[in-house]
């Protein structure tokens, strides 16, 4: 936890930057329209504060990419896309 100014305490900001995050971006196909987005494996890289939202998105996060490993995909890397 971080202190503000007037002595009350915040969550730390994510570690992550445009630049560390680029490995995990990805190109989606939605409706045959291109959108970038990140991973799951990126998004979690995003979620590693102590905000109580993000403990809650970090667990089912956690969870898909287990269940993807189950299924023996990879669409949560950090390699620049979706590989099925």
């Amino acid at each position: 936890m971080l202190m503000t100014d007037s002595g009350r305490e915040t969550a730390r900001p994510a570690s992550e930057t445009y630049q560390s995050l680029l490995p995990c971006a990805t190109t989606i196909n939605f409706d045959r329209i291109p959108v970038r987005s990140l991973s799951l494996e990126g998004l979690l890289k995003t979620k590693q504060t102590s905000r109580d939202r993000d403990t809650l998105d970090r667990i089912i996060l956690e969870r898909a990419l287990e269940e993807l490993k189950k299924a023996n995909q990879q669409w949560g890397t950090c390699h620049g896309g979706f590989h099925r």
